[in-house]
């Protein structure tokens, strides 16, 4: 089916997800509360291990 959207002020904080994920959560739970964070700590981590790139590669 169909579901609602986000009130417009929270659409407007940028928040819709948060609202998704109340109205939905044992279908939204994982992606928000697991698989966020951990794409974060993954480009995180890269970024902290590859570090500046030289000049000659970054064409």
């Amino acid at each position: 089916g169909s579901v609602p959207r986000a009130p417009l002020w929270l659409r407007r904080l940028r928040l819709e997800w948060l609202f998704r994920l109340w109205i939905e959560p044992r279908r939204l739970w994982r992606r928000y509360i697991v698989g966020n964070p951990l794409f974060l700590w993954r480009v995180v981590r890269q970024k902290l291990s590859l570090g500046p790139r030289p000049a000659e590669a970054r064409r």
